[in-house]
């Protein structure tokens, strides 16, 4: 691996390492950054409108969400599961919101909203030549966390993900997804990469 540029949050800059694979980040859609130039407050208030829309109008996935809630929380109320699939598309408006923002945010953004506890942990295994397997889960924003945690570690690091189908949204979410030295890996791909990667 290469040398890390930051060992502190308080000394992040702009000139992190490029992605971990074959050369440097794809750039971000010019439409996308023009989209980002809109304050957070206002993208929330229109991707809360738009989850309005497809929640209560069109009825996107409606079924699926309530058949999800319902096995998962089997002894809820028809008005606690309500509730929390209304929860559910409420916060995907939010981070639809977050994912745009996210596309000028600097390094120290990102550090500043997802805060990775400890690092120094991390970045001392990472020094000595060990490879080091993070796992999260998509709770709070996790398209956040892949360049949350490459900014304050200060190291490339590899992310497991499944392409999206929709070519255009597949070229937005990975230029995003690659920023701060985040080496994408389709996850048919994964165990073959952690397998050269395993020294």
């Amino acid at each position: 691996m290469s040398k890390p540029v930051a060992t502190a949050t308080d000394h992040l800059t702009a000139s992190l390492p490029p992605a971990a694979g074959d050369g440097p980040p794809p750039p971000v859609p010019g439409w996308l950054r023009v989209l980002a130039l809109l304050p957070l407050p206002v993208l929330y208030a229109i991707t809360g409108l738009l989850t309005w829309i497809f929640r209560y109008l069109v009825r996107f996935r409606l079924g699926i969400a309530r058949a999800n809630v319902a096995a998962c929380f089997p002894d809820a109320t028809p008005r606690e599961r309500a509730r929390i699939v209304n929860g559910h598309y409420r916060f995907m408006g939010e981070m639809v919101a977050e994912v745009i923002h996210g596309a000028r945010m600097p390094a120290a953004e990102y550090a500043r909203r997802a805060r990775v506890l400890n690092p120094e942990l991390l970045q001392g295994l990472l020094s000595q030549g060990r490879p080091v397997i993070v796992v999260g889960a998509h709770l709070a924003n996790w398209e956040w966390l892949g360049n949350a945690l490459a900014a304050q570690l200060g190291w490339p690091i590899d992310v497991g993900y499944k392409p999206i189908r929709s070519p255009w949204a597949e070229r937005a979410v990975f230029a995003l997804r690659s920023r701060f030295g985040v080496h994408l890996v389709p996850a048919k791909q994964l165990l073959t990469d952690l397998m050269k990667r395993r020294n």
